[in-house]
């Protein structure tokens, strides 16, 4: 079985390459602040969606207050989410998260529980910086019956330095949210999500 650092260093070149591939994106919402597009996505039958902010804030402050415990503040902020867990760390840059979210749209989507590998990495050019995660099974975190599991599929952010005080940050969402969600409440309820938490984040920086 590979390691965790052969598993993510997949994950972050695959991630860069849903990043750098500028072919076959549709926009689904589109303001002046966030820009959020999708295509369709070659791991599961469903889209990936890619979020793109510009953020009043350092790039450093930005990707920790973006990441959850023990590297980061997420859960301070972060609306979307009941719970996270940091149910392993492994070394200064990896560690396997537990993540729960709310239920949504009035209840017709349930709460759901993902298991993640993930990673932050500051780059040595002082320039960037990465999440990269991917959803893994864990022996500390069975299935649970009152909690849908979900899947997430090569995704992360990558925050660029734009001046002193300023990011450009994109994010990839590429979750299969698992359980029998018709397609048409999916693809209504991800660009909303996706924005509402790219804009919190973007308040929650700038503070």
């Amino acid at each position: 079985m590979a390691s965790y650092k052969q598993i993510l260093e997949d994950c972050r070149i695959k991630l860069l390459d849903i990043i750098n591939d500028e072919e076959g994106w549709e926009k689904c919402q589109n303001e002046k602040q966030i820009v959020i597009t999708r295509k369709l996505s070659t791991f599961f039958d469903g889209h990936v969606f890619k979020g793109e902010v510009d953020i009043d804030a350092p790039f450093d402050k930005v990707a920790k207050i973006w990441a959850p415990n023990p590297k980061g503040h997420r859960e301070e902020w972060d609306t979307h989410v009941t719970s996270l867990e940091c149910v392993e760390e492994i070394d200064e840059e990896v560690y396997i998260v537990r993540t729960v979210t709310p239920s949504a749209a009035m209840g017709l989507v349930a709460a759901r529980e993902l298991i993640d590998l993930m990673m932050l990495r500051f780059e040595d050019d002082g320039q960037t910086a990465m999440t990269v995660s991917k959803s893994i099974e864990h022996n500390d975190c069975p299935i649970q019956d009152k909690l849908v599991r979900g899947t997430n599929y090569p995704g992360g952010t990558l925050y660029r330095k734009t001046g002193p005080y300023t990011t450009h940050m994109t994010y990839i969402g590429h979750t299969c949210l698992g359980g029998n969600l018709p397609t048409s409440v999916v693809e209504a309820l991800m660009p909303r999500t996706i924005h509402s938490m790219l804009d919190t984040l973007r308040k929650a920086s700038t503070q």
